[in-house]
């Protein structure tokens, strides 16, 4: 979505002045090009610089959305999605790629469990400042359990 540019009254002269500068002085403009260009800023209500990085948001934005979408026709696209609900039994080069790609380090498997009186969180460290600083002061103080959270358990 383009970003939106400041709307509000029409900029002084002095500011005009120095976007048709910029535009006309280049020599890189038509002036029949400069002239739609300009009438478009003022019934909009911008100035020139405005109504030119507006169209060119949106044209950035165009060539972005290409360039991260995948287009598929209907055939291909039923046929990726019956090997990624039915993939294939991997052949030896790639098993012998995902052999090569694995992690040096032995990661834990994932344990999630509310925060306890037993935990230490100030010792607690992720490598991320913001969390680390979450778990030693923002996260929720343990409390007891209550009758009433005994007979949610059953």
């Amino acid at each position: 979505m383009p970003q939106s540019l400041h709307k509000g009254p029409l900029l002084s002269s002095t500011a005009v002045a120095d976007d048709e500068a910029a535009v006309h002085g280049s020599g890189l403009v038509p002036p029949e090009v400069k002239s739609r260009l300009t009438r478009a800023a003022t019934l909009n209500h911008v100035d020139l610089t405005s109504i030119v990085t507006q169209a060119a948001l949106c044209e950035a934005d165009a060539v972005i959305a290409a360039a991260e979408q995948i287009k598929l026709a209907d055939d291909s696209y039923m046929r990726l999605l019956a090997l990624l609900q039915n993939p294939p039994a991997p052949n030896d080069r790639l098993l012998a790629a995902a052999k090569r790609c694995q992690s040096p380090y032995h990661l834990p498997s994932w344990h999630e469990e509310p925060i306890q009186k037993a935990h230490d969180r100030n010792a607690f460290d992720c490598n991320d400042h913001d969390l680390n600083q979450y778990a030693e002061v923002r996260a929720p103080e343990p409390r007891k359990r209550t009758r009433q959270d005994v007979s949610r358990d059953r």
